[in-house]
């Protein structure tokens, strides 16, 4: 478990929280067996992960920011 000070996303925590995302999978992930996670599009998430997540074989779809309580699927 890691936790920032204020409670607030951050790009270290989020790809702290990808990479056992991406070993937590029975089989686990990669290029050949690709995933999609679906989030909310906090910028943390995103913009500074996408490259890092696509070469671990993660796909994002990202749901409108703070919009998840009204579209979540």
């Amino acid at each position: 478990m890691v936790a920032h000070p204020h409670a607030w996303m951050t790009k270290y925590l989020f790809l702290n929280w990808i990479y056992h995302f991406a070993a937590s999978i029975p089989g686990g992930v990669s290029l050949e067996n690709i995933h999609l996670l679906v989030l909310e599009g906090h910028g943390s998430h995103i913009v500074q992960t996408i490259e890092e997540d696509k070469s671990l074989g993660i796909d994002l779809l990202t749901l409108p920011t703070h919009t998840t309580h009204i579209v979540t699927p």
